[in-house]
């Protein structure tokens, strides 16, 4: 459904009600002196936010159902007086990790996994609305660690990069002068004229969806674009995940990316790319080894990848980014050795991100009855799925931040230019499961750092293999 304006509120745009309906948290970590006043960081977050409210007005509305469309979700005037919320909490004596602790071992993922990292509930009803951006900032002892969580429905990582600059600026200076050459965010952009009437408006939506490998049919309105977890396997939750962070250093990227070129002065594939083939690689043949040792079934040949394809024609909302799936055959030892198919796979699956990928899943998207019945076709209980993304750039570039009680006088720091986070981190209530990405750069490191996520059994598996471990400089637990 096209974005509508009615009766005070705004139906999201097509590819928005595709997104995930859920928030994703990350986590800022920065020193923090003893003698910081909580109340003075309080009153200072809380006025750059209101002027953030001012610069990005959607960000002062909330989430809801449409009143006749209940699949469809909407934006509405916020009743709040301070439509982002605030959290404020002192956990130096209960975090159970130190600042100086997380620094020296490099800020380990499982840090930032637990119940104390909970996010809100995300899913709106006619009732309650939820909200679209909130912050929490948690002084723990020697450190601060700012998080905000933004609502995947209504942008996703190029319009969280701008709001996140946009925070970080009005942090400095709340008067937003810095912000008078920022680009806008249009979250509501709707795919070009041309694409609206391609494909055949006569082709039956299981035609369209079965043009898009990456969706399926879910068994009950609990979506969209989440995976499906219903029998047979196993109920997710009860399955036992875990995460590390693999450092790859740049001179083996390097070597890497020429190993997995095309030779003859062939341009040799992204970074990105041969981190995903080599990720991908070795993590699910670490996954179906263990799944053979524990006698689970494992069913058909292929192996399948997902990642992010991009198309820059659809604004700052969630039309920049498409999944797209890449399949291959792993009892032919695709995933074993040949680590340069691979990566042609995945290269070859990036550019058919095009305006004819475009207008079939629009057409699919709004041609569904009810889109919360879309789902991922990708299982993460299956060991031949798997997912690969990238963080890396997310936050390349953002200005520094002024917050109250946080030294400034590190690398990169001082003065108007604010100070820039020691690490940012991916902050969640549990572990995923399949998955692998690229995190943002840290500070004063060049190292690339990828957080997989596995059953223990298979990252043992991971951990013991000599090729994989060949390419990893450091293990961050």
């Amino acid at each position: 459904m096209p974005a509508a304006k009615t009766m005070g509120y705004k139906t999201l745009s097509t590819w928005n009600q595709m997104a995930p309906r859920v928030y994703t948290g990350h986590c800022f970590c920065f020193p923090y002196l003893p003698n910081g006043n909580l109340h003075a960081l309080e009153s200072h977050l809380r006025t750059a936010l209101d002027a953030l409210t001012r610069r990005i007005p959607f960000l002062r509305q909330v989430i809801k159902p449409h009143p006749d469309h209940p699949d469809q979700v909407c934006l509405f005037p916020s009743e709040n007086a301070n439509p982002i919320p605030l959290k404020i909490s002192d956990e130096r004596h209960s975090f159970g990790w130190t600042y100086r602790q997380l620094k020296s071992q490099g800020f380990p993922a499982k840090a930032f996994v637990g119940t104390k990292f909970d996010l809100p509930p995300s899913l709106p009803t006619h009732e309650r609305g939820v909200h679209v951006f909130g912050v929490e900032a948690k002084l723990i002892d020697g450190g601060l660690l700012l998080i905000n969580h933004l609502h995947h429905s209504v942008t996703d990582g190029v319009g969280r990069t701008l709001i996140t600059n946009a925070f970080a600026s009005l942090t400095r200076d709340p008067s937003g002068q810095s912000l008078a050459d920022a680009p806008p965010i249009d979250i509501h952009a709707e795919v070009p004229a041309h694409l609206e009437q391609a494909p055949d408006p006569a082709l039956p939506v299981a035609s369209l969806l079965a043009r898009c490998p990456e969706y399926r049919l879910l068994d009950a309105p609990y979506g969209p674009t989440i995976p499906y977890l219903g029998p047979p396997g196993p109920p997710f939750a009860s399955i036992r995940r875990t995460g590390r962070i693999f450092v790859v250093a740049p001179h083996a990227l390097a070597r890497l990316r020429q190993q997995l070129g095309g030779g003859g002065g062939a341009k040799a594939p992204s970074s990105f790319t041969c981190l995903a083939a080599l990720t991908w690689a070795h993590a699910t043949k670490a996954r179906l080894a263990s799944a053979a040792a524990a006698d689970r079934d494992i069913n058909g040949d292929e192996a399948h990848a997902a990642s992010d394809g991009t198309w820059d024609d659809l604004g700052k909302g969630n039309g920049q980014t498409a999944r797209i799936v890449t399949v291959v055959n792993w009892r032919q030892r695709a995933l074993g050795r040949a680590l340069r198919c691979l990566a042609r796979a995945i290269e070859a699956s990036a550019r058919g991100v095009d305006d004819g990928f475009v207008a079939t899943r629009t057409a699919l998207f709004r041609r569904f009855e009810d889109i919360r019945m879309l789902g991922i076709d990708g299982d993460p209980r299956d060991a031949r799925a798997f997912a690969f993304n990238t963080w890396r750039y997310v936050y390349k570039g953002t200005p520094g931040w002024g917050l109250p009680g946080v030294p400034v006088g590190g690398e990169g720091d001082g003065g108007e230019a604010g100070v820039q986070p020691d690490a940012i981190r991916r902050s969640q209530k549990e572990w995923d499961m399949g998955y692998g990405f690229i995190l943002p750069e840290r500070k004063g490191f060049d190292g690339l750092e990828v957080l997989v996520t596995l059953e223990p059994d298979a990252m043992d598996a991971l951990l013991a293999d000599k090729a994989w471990m060949s390419w990893v400089e450091e293990v961050i637990e």
